[in-house]
């Protein structure tokens, strides 16, 4: 019956994408989430409990929409967090197939076996066309796949874990901001594995493989590419009492745009634990070697220490000096409007301070307050090109950010979360750098009503932000209001909603590019 439930599914999904592309039409319609069979063992007690509320919202909600273009008012997604299995069985399989607008479909699949004491994961997803971005992510398609491992022989015997990924995606940019922007494409490859052995009274040690590679073409063949060879490594054999001393290595071979870059880190580290007080040092040497064909030499220090004064005020901290590479293909995932202009080299910081405190006065309520203060003699920021991209200038400033959380969650059903940040960060000339809000404040309510229903409100504000190093310009603060929602109709259905922007703020993340307006999503999940 699941199989005919199954395919029956699929065969409507692909008669409606065929009806609709042979139209020229856009692809519309409502989520449709099918989940293999699977098996579960949960507690009589925890089954009394209603599901758990929602995660927070991410900043990939907040995607880019052309003003000039009709705005949709429903938009199909993949559901944002998935169902929690407690406790799997020894065979276990989930499938999940999602489809929706401008030919965004996608499949998930998670296969799960245990045998005495190994176990396996593997889980594979396709995503073609991603989530409604046509300013900047007009087309991609995506292959992640993850597989781990772990062996024990025996319960009080060392255990030996390992795990793969290999992620492909290819994505096409046409900047509609600005009709004289070059429309370009960008294809991303990694392959990471790693290891780690407990050792017990061997060796312990913790080892990584990965390989990256990105490729970004301009429209009139003019291509940057960036591929990257990286190993790291670390021990820590040494136990004497609660000290504990090792040492790590991280060596990595990058080449940018023909250019061969290096940066590698060496370094002894160590660590103190009792029940009251906590510390970590490494102490090392790292040199990298930038695109003007620079060498930079940098000591590292980076000391942690946590300190619980009592049961319910916690004192963390951190003072570290090093020198980071920066990464074409990172600074592309935070600014997709990025040029191949960009220079690729470190960022330099003499020293980084971090302190927070934290008061937990209840099991339901926790409270903290953090504050940083970082120096950079050469960091990156992103500065526009006048074509509707952004390259990357590099420049010394400094830093400071106050930040107070807390989180109260009264019961099972309801939790309440708030979040606000004062940051200052000036070049040495005293100006603003840009694209960096000064405050920002966000604040969450979710509540399961009942045991079919969740729900969930958010707020956020941001403001003013400085758009450019060489100008005056400003974008303009937002707010943002929205909720979110599930209704579960049977052990077979569910019902989510999603509405965004309900206050209707004209969003603009970069100089240029108009979010969306007010915003609606719908969806059906059927599990099996």
């Amino acid at each position: 019956m699941n199989v005919y439930r199954i395919t029956l599914a699929l065969a409507l999904l692909g008669t409606t994408l065929a009806a609709q592309q042979q139209r020229g039409e856009p692809i519309d319609f409502m989520t449709i989430v099918i989940e293999g069979k699977e098996t579960l063992f949960l507690p009589k007690s925890l089954v009394k409990h209603p599901p758990e509320p929602p995660p927070p919202y991410t900043q990939r909600e907040l995607d880019s929409i052309n003003p000039l273009e009709k705005t949709p008012l429903f938009r199909s997604e993949p559901l944002e967090y998935q169902r929690r299995i407690l406790q799997p069985s020894d065979e276990t399989l989930t499938l999940t197939a999602h489809a929706g607008l401008y030919g965004f479909a996608g499949l998930d699949a998670l296969y799960q076996t245990q045998v005495d004491q190994y176990t396996l994961d593997l889980r594979g997803t396709l995503d073609r066309g991603g989530p409604y971005r046509p300013n900047a992510d007009y087309f991609r398609t995506h292959f992640r796949a993850l597989a781990r491992t772990a062996t024990q022989a025996a319960p009080d015997a060392p255990r030996m874990m390992g795990n793969g990924m290999l992620d492909v995606q290819t994505r096409t940019y046409r900047l509609f901001a600005v009709p004289s922007a070059p429309e370009r494409s960008a294809q991303t490859i990694a392959l990471a594995l790693q290891q780690q052995y407990s050792g017990g009274t061997t060796l312990p040690y913790h080892a990584a493989f990965e390989l990256h590679h990105t490729r970004l073409r301009q429209m009139d063949s003019s291509t940057t590419n960036e591929t990257e060879l990286r190993a790291r490594a670390s021990s820590m054999p040494l136990h004497v009492d609660n000290v504990v001393l090792g040492a790590r290595a991280d060596l990595s071979v990058r080449n940018y745009r023909g250019t061969a870059l290096h940066f590698h880190t060496l370094a002894l580290s160590g660590s103190y634990a009792d029940s009251a007080f906590a510390v970590e040092a490494q102490l090392g040497a790292q040199l990298g070697t930038t695109s003007w064909h620079t060498t930079e030499f940098m000591p590292l220090a980076d000391v942690r220490a946590r300190w619980r004064i009592l049961s319910w005020l916690w004192l963390d901290g951190r003072l570290q000096s090093s020198m980071t590479p920066v990464y074409f293909r990172n600074e592309l995932a935070r600014c997709p409007y990025l040029s191949d202009t960009a220079a690729i080299g470190l960022q330099l910081s003499p020293y980084q301070l971090d302190a927070e405190i934290t008061i937990i006065p209840s099991s339901q309520l926790q409270v903290s307050a953090n504050l940083q203060l970082s120096s950079f003699s050469e960091a990156p920021y992103p500065e526009p090109q006048g074509d509707g991209t952004f390259a990357l200038r590099y420049a010394p400033w400094t830093q400071r950010t106050i930040e107070l959380r807390g989180r109260y969650t009264p019961n099972s059903q309801d939790f309440l979360r708030a979040t606000v940040r004062v940051l200052d960060a000036t070049f040495d000339d005293g100006s603003r750098v840009p694209y960096r809000p000064e405050f920002t404040a966000d604040i969450e309510y979710g509540k399961a009503i009942t045991e079919r229903l969740i729900a969930s409100v958010r707020t956020g504000y941001v403001s003013s932000r400085r758009a450019s190093a060489q100008r005056t310009d400003r974008l303009q603060g937002y707010l943002v209001i929205a909720a979110r929602g599930e209704y579960r109709l049977n052990s077979v259905l569910s019902v989510t909603a999603m509405l965004d922007n309900l206050a209707g703020s004209t969003i603009e993340l970069w100089q240029g590019y108009i979010e969306r307006s007010s915003f609606v999503g719908i969806g059906l999940a059927v599990r099996f």
